[in-house]
Order: C-alpha cells, then structure tokens, then sequence
C-alpha cells in the first residue's frame, strides 16, 4: 500500500519535472526567435531606408532631366 503510494509520488515528481522542463525549452526558444525577429526587422528597416534615399536620389535626377527637355531653346 505504501510502496504503490510512493509510486504514484514519484510518478507525480517526474510528470511535473517533465512538464516544467518543456516549459523551459518553449520559453528558451520563443526568446531566441523573437531576438532574431527584432535583429531581422531592424536590418529590414536598414533596407527600407536605402531604397528610400535612392528612389529621392532618382526622383532628382528625374526632375533634372525633365528640366533640360522643356527648357527653353
């Protein structure tokens, strides 16, 4: 009776070992996912910011050439 008693405590402990030991591991993976999202999207606004500076830098050019086709002959 009390050795199934202890059994069952044991059982008990290993479950809960078990449980907290996933726990840890998903906590473990979801903070090292989301440092990486951060990482990523800071890089992604990097590139949106250049591709901005060049599409102003094209817009001038545009603007330049525009001017030397209507100037005035």
């Amino acid at each position: 009776m009390q050795l199934e008693s202890f059994n069952k405590v044991i059982m008990l402990n290993q479950y809960k070992f078990s449980i907290f030991l996933t726990s840890v591991f998903l906590l473990t993976s979801c903070k090292a996912q989301n440092k990486n999202s951060a990482s990523e999207q800071s890089e992604m606004q990097r590139n949106v910011e250049q591709l901005q500076k060049r599409v102003e830098k094209d817009e001038k050019k545009m603007d330049v050439t525009e001017y030397e086709i209507m100037r005035p002959k």
